[in-house]
């Protein structure tokens, strides 16, 4: 009985299958490798798939991997866990590799150049076929080791909501130039003039292609004298409390706050809730990116669409993993302005 248990449970083998279909354990082999590149006859083909689905066979992806040459696995590295951002990208990621039977490492460089050049190399060494990365301000300095690396070893590798280096790896960026000018044409329709931007600083190509397109929109709109640029070290990097409330102070104050993402958006929200500066009724608050709290918060913000970004960035690398020679592309997504509660008429 117990003899008879255990050979019950044991996985089936390509011998399994072969006996069932009446075929050798080679065409099995063929058939369950997907090997188009032999002739066999569909009836053939059939016959061995039938057998190996009644007897509950599973493939075995690391031996399909030897007669493949590929791994099956695609390495991603997010800054944070925590974020909604990265989350939906991770998950459009997913989504764009589920066809293809990818599955997805997750490195979490948790905001540092080490140990984000601690995972890629981990990736290596799991065998990845390629890598997708969201950078962000504290390792795009030390991007450049990494990505040298990748192109000597002629590994696949997409960039997500960076463009800095475009001319050598594959980037899926937001397209800010028309993200920004809705948010200038949107404020400017409300009767704002005395906008203020907090910028996300240049370390990354977000926060340099939104402080330009602001500009230019200011410029277009007439009111650039009377904007204002909030500089900064960078999204994370800077103590946005003090900045707000430093804004707010002036005289005369803006009237509406046009902020680098939605996270530096919540924080101008609880700076103003603190000074007892009501929003929109005082000043109005608009964010970028399309994050949770973004939503959560009622924000007037600029939707990203992350989570295309993340199919985008698959299907881009599963391109890549099957013609090393394509010439490296930036893609570039719509966006769109999303009215909430925190974006008003301007007061009088």
């Amino acid at each position: 009985m117990g003899r008879e248990s255990r050979q019950r449970r044991r996985a089936p083998s390509y011998a399994d299958v072969a006996r069932a279909a009446g075929v050798s354990q080679t065409t099995v082999s063929f058939v369950l490798n997907e090997r188009t590149d032999i002739p066999l006859l569909a009836t053939t083909r059939e016959r061995v798939l039938s057998a190996a689905r009644d007897l509950g066979y599973r493939r075995n992806s690391l031996a399909r991997s030897l007669v493949h040459g590929r791994t099956q696995t695609i390495g991603m590295l997010v800054p944070q866990l925590d974020s909604s951002f990265s989350a939906a990208i991770a998950q459009g990621v997913q989504e764009g590799l589920e066809s293809e039977d990818y599955r997805v490492l997750l490195g979490h460089a948790r905001h540092d150049a080490t140990v984000e050049a601690r995972q890629v190399e981990l990736f290596l060494e799991h065998r990845v076929d390629g890598i997708i990365a969201v950078t962000d301000e504290f390792t795009i300095e030390h991007l450049e080791d990494w990505l040298q690396e990748l192109l000597m070893q002629n590994t696949p590798c997409v960039l997500v909501d960076d463009s800095s280096f475009c001319g050598r790896a594959d980037c899926v960026v937001s397209d800010d130039f028309h993200g920004v000018r809705q948010v200038v044409e949107h404020l400017s329709s409300l009767g704002h003039r005395r906008i203020a931007h907090l910028a996300g600083g240049g370390r990354v190509s977000s926060g340099r292609d939104r402080l330009a397109a602001f500009q230019s929109a200011a410029e277009d709109a007439g009111i650039a004298s009377e904007v204002v640029v909030v500089p900064s070290s960078g999204y994370v990097l800077t103590p946005w409390n003090s900045r707000v409330r430093e804004l707010m102070g002036r005289s005369p104050a803006p009237t509406a706050l046009f902020c680098a993402n939605d996270t530096v958006a919540a924080e101008a929200l609880d700076a103003l809730d603190e000074m007892g500066i009501r929003v929109p009724g005082d000043v109005s608050v608009v964010g970028y990116a399309g994050f949770e709290v973004g939503r959560a918060l009622k924000l007037t913000s600029v939707n990203q669409h992350p989570q295309e970004m993340g199919r985008v960035a698959a299907r881009r690398l599963l391109d890549r993993i099957g013609n090393r020679d394509l010439p490296p592309q930036l893609f570039t997504l719509p966006v769109e302005l999303e009215p909430r509660r925190t974006s008003a008429q301007a007061p009088n």
